[in-house]
């Protein structure tokens, strides 16, 4: 295992890690899905250890990923079933991946770790993506796909020295370099369009920060940075409503990231993803389980309770899916069973 993945390892049982993106695009929430609610999904991937990605372009078709062993897994019927998806590049040792898997549709999907993997076929066949030349103690922790050509990678070298965003216009047959950034990592991305996007991370000191751009991720300036700790998850419902999480700390953002506010329920909850369907209704998550609010981010109950979830998905405003571990207490639950709950209607 080279460095990084050491790196991406230890971020992982840090619990500073990223969410995987769901969608990078808006959508809005009809009446029948009022009375959605999450259950424990009837059959669950049978993973060496707790699941840290998920991705749903569709209602049917979903992979999740995670394990001691860095296993994938992939779905045919909404979660009923699932197999398990090898991941072999040409030449090289097996990747390890963090929570960077996003699916476009269901043949067209990566992976971002310690390499990018692209496959075409649903995961049959993978061939290797480089965006960045990365030496051995540098990886990608997030990725963002807005639509089949425009996608994005982030992440950092594992002392947060050099700050990493690549980004493409067709569909990572080729990749460019943001403008050079200041130092710190990235470990989330997301996009309401093809132009507008936002990542979070940290600078020095492992403090909290928030980038924008607004020509496709060509250049960034920053946003927010301020007192706290690192943010490890970004989501935005359109281009202005957004939410950003991290340990013991959430934000929102009604003006497109020009300003944020400070969701004080969450102070002391270690928080790891974060997912929307429209301006009202988001969802966060991490230690302890997934909290919901029906108003933009004002007030929040929770509706999962006892968990340690990873990752958020929703292939539309019916039907969700989360990831993460069976682990109930306060450490890392890396060895702990792998969890995949389902949200829809009773």
């Amino acid at each position: 295992m080279t460095s990084i993945s050491a790196r991406l390892a230890a971020v992982l049982a840090c619990l500073v890690v990223v969410s995987a993106v769901s969608s990078c695009g808006t959508v809005k929430l009809p009446a029948s899905a009022a009375a959605a609610t999450w259950h424990l999904a009837p059959s669950q991937p049978a993973a060496s250890g707790e699941l840290r990605g998920v991705s749903f372009p569709d209602a049917s078709h979903g992979w999740t990923a995670g394990g001691v062993s860095n296993d994938l897994f992939g779905t045919n019927d909404g979660g009923l079933g699932w197999r398990k998806v090898p991941v072999r590049l040409p030449g090289a040792q097996q990747p390890f991946f963090g929570l960077g898997l996003v699916f476009t549709d269901d043949h067209n999907g990566w992976l971002a770790g310690d390499a990018l993997a692209h496959t075409t076929d649903g995961g049959a066949t993978w061939s290797s993506q480089a965006p960045t030349n990365l030496s051995s103690d540098e990886g990608y922790y997030g990725l963002c796909f807005a639509d089949a050509d425009h996608g994005w990678v982030a992440g950092a070298d594992s002392s947060h020295k050099r700050t990493l965003i690549d980004f493409t216009t067709d569909g990572g047959n080729s990749w460019q370099a943001s403008a050079p950034l200041p130092p710190g990592g990235i470990f989330a991305i997301t996009f309401a369009n093809d132009q507008r996007g936002w990542a979070v991370g940290d600078v020095a000191g492992f403090k909290p920060r928030i980038l924008a751009t607004s020509d496709g991720g060509r250049t960034w300036v920053t946003v927010y940075h301020g007192p706290g700790d690192m943010l490890d998850a970004v989501a935005f419902a359109d281009q202005q409503h957004g939410w950003a999480v991290g340990e013991g700390m959430a934000l929102r953002t009604t003006d497109g990231g020009v300003t944020w506010s400070a969701i004080k329920a969450f102070d002391h909850t270690l928080l790891i993803t974060v997912a929307s369907i429209d301006p009202q209704h988001v969802w966060v998550a991490g230690q302890g389980g997934i909290w919901a609010s029906g108003n933009g981010g004002v007030s929040w109950r929770q509706v999962w309770k006892g968990n340690r979830i990873y990752s958020l998905a929703f292939s539309d405003p019916a039907h969700g899916w989360a990831v993460g571990s069976t682990n109930l207490g306060g450490g890392p639950g890396n060895n702990m069973p792998g969890l995949v709950l389902t949200y829809g209607a009773n």
